[in-house]
């Protein structure tokens, strides 16, 4: 089992980009959470095997 954060940067609050990637996640079986982070960023946690 491996675990990343990866924090994107940039102006993808509201434009569907956390769903876009929880629905990605889903199909490649990658549990966690994506969150936004003030005032542009969304930081991602996802753990799933190598």
């Amino acid at each position: 089992m491996k675990r990343s954060v990866i924090r994107v940067k940039g102006k993808v609050q509201r434009v569907g980009y956390r769903d876009e990637v929880e629905e990605i996640a889903r199909q490649l079986e990658i549990a966690g959470f994506v969150e936004n982070i003030k005032p542009y960023d969304v930081q991602i946690i996802a753990e799933g095997e190598d």
